[in-house]
């Protein structure tokens, strides 16, 4: 387990980083899985490819923006946010996620803000995410940063 005093470098880029994530974004995915037993066979049975076409078509004619976390010593990535801008210059918070391990120590809250800095530069209006069903304590995280519910999404099972 990392001490709290683990150094944590920050990168930033952009499509270029997608694959890097990769291990990230299925551990994500069984994580939300586990958190929203409804849906968690549609989450488990959606690729990583398939996750990485819909991100790049939804940020066609906008931008995308990959922020990760790495344990200096590690070298290896241990926390993610995928921020997009989509052709209208609507900004979304896509995804975000912090190894259990890595918690607790504002990972997180770094890459929201980098990610959040990264959309207000590209002048992204409104900044959304949406946040899955049984993912309610990250609502802090979100809060600290101005973001309230407007309106909840159900879907058909």
């Amino acid at each position: 387990m990392p001490s709290q005093h683990s150094t944590i470098v920050y990168r930033h880029g952009g499509r270029e980083l997608l694959d890097m994530i990769q291990p990230l974004w299925e551990e994500l995915r069984g994580f939300h899985a586990e958190l929203n037993p409804v849906f968690g066979p549609r989450i488990l049975r959606r690729t990583f490819e398939e996750r990485k076409q819909e991100l790049l078509d939804k940020c066609e004619g906008g931008d995308l923006g990959i922020e990760i976390a790495l344990d200096a010593k590690e070298g290896a990535p241990v926390g993610f946010l995928i921020s997009t801008v989509n052709r209208r210059k609507e900004g979304e918070l896509d995804f975000i996620y912090v190894l259990e391990m890595y918690r607790n120590q504002g990972i997180g809250g770094v890459l929201f803000k980098r990610g959040l800095e990264w959309l207000q530069r590209r002048d992204a209006h409104p900044i959304r995410l949406k946040v899955l069903q049984g993912n309610e304590r990250v609502m802090s995280l979100y809060r600290r940063f101005g973001f309230e519910f407007r309106s909840y999404w159900m879907e058909q099972l």
